[in-house]
């Protein structure tokens, strides 16, 4: 008879019912198994068995404990929060005073975050990110959760990957895994791919969703079953990690699955993913503070122009060449650079990118549900 595990009641925002759709709810999902190793969660009042690919129920609408829970933990439901008892536990995204005021204890999913939680009241750069203005409710406690891998869901397809890896024609292969909107553009990579020397030794592919605004731009292969990513990520060379300065405290759930697959990640480097990959790590370009405001000059021109300007016959690449130097100022010029730079760099050692990938493996395991669930058995049972 095993022993009995503490309860715990656990809830996403408005999600009654969680399967893996979306980076946030494989996170939560993959947290959760790391929670099953030691507590017995609840997702939505619903027993989770940690090995299914869905948690709680489809048939139950979102409600409060229907039972006497030793812990709850929610992520971005503010209302079924506040009427919780404590011990409670709140993700610390999106800020609400009320919310940090009740919390026993207020989550972080990266070290890089919690780090700097601690003195969040004297950290302005960090309050305008999480869109905290005027007096700042300091976390009674601060938990770290770390983002989870769970190498047990990553099951690449050996036939797969050699169909995908199909017609490289000596190529490298990268990957770009996430969506291309204007909040989220890769303008860095599309700049550094109208090199000559990075086209004559890549192709990439694009996974995930597109803003219509971009569809004559790039051939997505839009959203696909959590099931096919994995040997998606195992036939690429490289993924590609874009992302703004949030990239400095924010998780990254495709870094996280290619480092456990094995795969080297092109990235610009970001205080997070230094602590994740190392700071060694050989495949890190150097982004510059304040560019951002300048290539969004770019996205706006972008968005204004008339669909029939963006028909196929119109090449990117005319486009680029025509428009690009009028939009950037020297410092997005250096991180393309270094991006470039990076990309060669990555080219050029086909020993290294069997080592690195071998690394970054090997490290991938301090991020295990076993490893990540150990780690929140310690700090959770200070709150039982």
């Amino acid at each position: 008879m095993r022993a009995e595990k503490p309860k715990l009641y656990f809830l996403l925002s408005n999600q009654a019912f969680l399967e893996p759709l979306s980076g946030d709810r494989v996170n939560e999902m993959n947290l959760i198994r790391a929670m099953s190793k030691h507590f017995d969660v609840y997702y939505n009042n619903v027993l989770v068995d940690p090995n299914t690919d869905f948690f709680g129920s489809p048939d139950k609408p979102i409600a409060l404990p229907d039972k006497v829970y030793d812990l709850h933990y929610v992520r971005a439901n503010r209302e079924i929060f506040l009427q919780l008892p404590s011990p409670k536990i709140w993700f610390a995204t999106p800020y609400f005073a009320d919310c940090y005021a009740q919390a026993d204890a207020v989550a972080t999913m990266t070290d890089a975050w919690h780090r700097r939680m601690a003195n969040l009241q004297n950290d302005p750069w960090l309050c305008a990110l999480m869109g905290i203005e005027g007096d700042v409710v300091v976390p009674k406690s601060l938990i770290l959760t770390r983002q989870v891998i769970a190498h047990e869901t990553l099951k690449p397809d050996a036939e797969k990957i050699s169909k995908i890896r199909e017609n490289l024609d000596g190529k490298l292969l990268l990957g770009h895994f996430g969506r291309v909107v204007p909040s989220n553009f890769p303008h860095h990579l599309m700049a550094a791919f109208e090199a000559r020397e990075v086209k004559e030794k890549f192709k990439i592919s694009f996974v995930g969703k597109l803003d219509t605004k971009f569809k004559h731009w790039f051939s997505m292969q839009g959203q696909l079953p959590i099931a096919e990513v994995a040997s998606l990520i195992a036939a690429c060379d490289a993924t590609v990690y874009n992302q703004d300065e949030q990239g400095h405290i924010a998780g990254s759930l495709k870094v996280m699955e290619s480092m456990a697959l094995g795969v080297p990640v092109i990235s610009p480097r970001l205080e997070a993913r230094e602590l994740e990959l190392g700071e060694g790590y050989p495949y890190f370009w150097n982004p510059i503070a304040n560019s951002k405001p300048v290539t969004n000059k770019l996205l706006k021109s972008f968005q204004e122009r008339q669909p029939k300007e963006h028909r196929a016959r119109l090449k990117r690449r005319v486009w680029l060449e025509t428009h690009l130097d009028s939009f950037f100022d020297t410092s997005f010029s250096q991180e393309v650079d270094s991006l470039v730079e990076a990309l060669l760099q990555f080219a050029q050692g086909a020993k290294q990118r069997e080592t690195i990938g071998s690394e970054i493996k090997l490290r991938s395991q301090a991020y295990s549900t076993q490893s990540v669930g150990q780690n929140l058995r310690d700090q959770l049972m200070n709150f039982l």
